[in-house]
């Protein structure tokens, strides 16, 4: 069903995927948008895109991924381990490890790192991976050095623990039961935060043209 707000109909989120998986969908950057509602206005950027991509480059600090390599021939148990010369963590299973987003090349310094590692296995491009390990009588192989592709790897799990929210200790208004005085309360609440920019997920890089009026209006 079609929400409305006011004489505008709003696209669901079925309509969007729908576009999306026909490649017909307006996908612009928040810059981009931006520039688009300067030029057009609100109502019409509204209508006409129909996804706003927020993302950037800009890791946050617990940012990384799990990674399993699958085991080599004869085994090994790595314990220390590189990929395109930045280190993964390694107290984990034999071939599993944990590449720091934020972590950087020992070689290239803060040119290339744990993001950068991430984006070209998501790419399909090819990682260098090198690895150390004691020696048992189950895992005897001591070194291993080769390359590998994101579908090379048994599992790949990409870990995001701090992209929440900003403003850890902010403090808001609660109450134990559900209640939507309590609930219009909060959201008055909220909006003066919002309004007063004391309360942000994260700064916006520039304001959209009329946001301050649009709130106040909302």
């Amino acid at each position: 069903m079609t929400e409305q707000a006011g004489a505008e109909s709003l696209r669901t989120y079925e309509e969007i995927n729908a576009k999306i998986k026909r490649g017909d969908a307006v996908v612009v950057t928040a810059d981009e948008f931006i520039s688009h509602v300067a030029e057009n206005g609100l109502e019409a950027s509204a209508k006409e895109v129909d996804v706003v991509t927020t993302g950037t480059f800009g890791a946050m600090c617990s940012s990384g991924s799990f990674l399993n390599f699958g085991h080599s021939e004869p085994p090994i148990k790595m314990s220390r381990c590189w990929l395109n010369d930045v280190p993964a963590y390694k107290g984990l299973a034999a071939v599993d490890a944990y590449i720091g987003a934020t972590a950087m090349s020992e070689s290239q310094g803060f040119e290339y790192g744990g993001g950068h590692v991430i984006e070209d296995l998501v790419g399909g491009k090819e990682v260098h991976l090198r690895g150390e390990a004691y020696g048992t009588d189950c895992y005897p192989r001591r070194s291993i050095e080769t390359t590998v592709t994101l579908d090379d790897l048994n599992q790949a799990t990409l870990i995001n623990p701090r992209n929440a929210y900003q403003h850890y200790s902010r403090k808001i208004p609660t109450s134990p039961l559900s209640s939507f005085k309590y609930a219009k309360e909060i959201a008055e609440t909220l909006k003066r935060w919002i309004l007063k920019e004391a309360f942000l997920l994260s700064r916006p890089a520039e304001l959209l043209p009329g946001r301050t009026q649009l709130l106040r209006e909302s």
